[in-house]
């Protein structure tokens, strides 16, 4: 946050502060002006902060930063497999001040490559469920997304994760990245081309709404539906 900001902030913390305490002999309509003011104060000190994060996000992210995106995806348990979708073409996203969609054919290259990925939990390396190096992991590139398909691992936390699924509790899907080329259009970014690293399940839930989590206990078994929480941000003003 630069000087500017960090002056204007201090500026109508301490006119609020000064406007808190009722001065000796105030009278009603004094008190209501001085209200007043504290209400605008409070908006303008909500609108410089804005401001201070606008500013200081970088539009476009430093050449190999590492990136992690949570969208619109499906999941799925069937015996002790998980399949679905980590991503989805087409999907918008709001990421900071900008507008980003996934491309068709933006992880084509990465798979290409036979590069060891990952699936995650919550993008912990220290949570492998697999891994695409030794076959527990299948991606590939449909006409709709991402699409994975990995094996649960008989472990306590591949229990875990299986037995969330089955219940629909599970937030949904996400994947980490790097971008190799992508196109902007005022404030719209559009992947192109990224190197992906992992994917991963997220047990609580997504980045952004409409992530959609679907499991089956078994194949015959009707599908369950569930919506999930959205975590919002906001800002504190005091």
């Amino acid at each position: 946050m630069n000087r500017g900001f960090d002056d204007q902030i201090a500026g109508v913390r301490e006119a609020i502060r000064a406007l808190r305490y009722a001065p000796p002999g105030e009278t009603i309509e004094q008190a209501r002006a001085r209200s007043g003011q504290i209400v605008a104060l409070n908006q303008k000190l909500i609108e410089v902060l804005r401001a201070a994060v606008n500013a200081v996000e970088p539009r476009r992210s430093p050449s190999g930063k590492t990136e992690r995106r949570a969208i619109v995806g499906e999941l799925r348990a069937k015996g002790r497999r998980l399949e679905g979708y980590a991503a989805t073409f087409g999907a918008e996203a709001t990421i900071g001040n900008f507008t980003e969609t996934i491309a068709p054919g933006a992880f084509a290259a990465s798979l290409a490559e036979s590069a060891d990925i990952l699936a995650l939990v919550d993008h912990d390396p220290g949570r492998i469920l697999a891994r695409t190096k030794s076959g527990t992991l299948r991606l590939a590139e449909d006409s709709r997304g991402l699409v994975f398909d990995l094996d649960v691992p008989a472990t306590t936390l591949g229990n875990d994760v299986l037995a969330l699924a089955e219940r629909g509790d599970l937030g949904g899907m996400s994947f980490a990245f790097t971008p190799k080329s992508e196109k902007w259009d005022g404030e719209r970014r559009t992947l192109e081309s990224v190197d992906l690293h992992e994917v991963s399940i997220v047990s609580a839930w997504p980045a952004y709404e409409g992530t959609i989590v679907q499991a089956r206990a078994r194949p015959v078994e009707t599908q369950i539906a569930s919506r999930v929480a959205v975590a919002r941000r906001y800002l504190e003003t005091l």
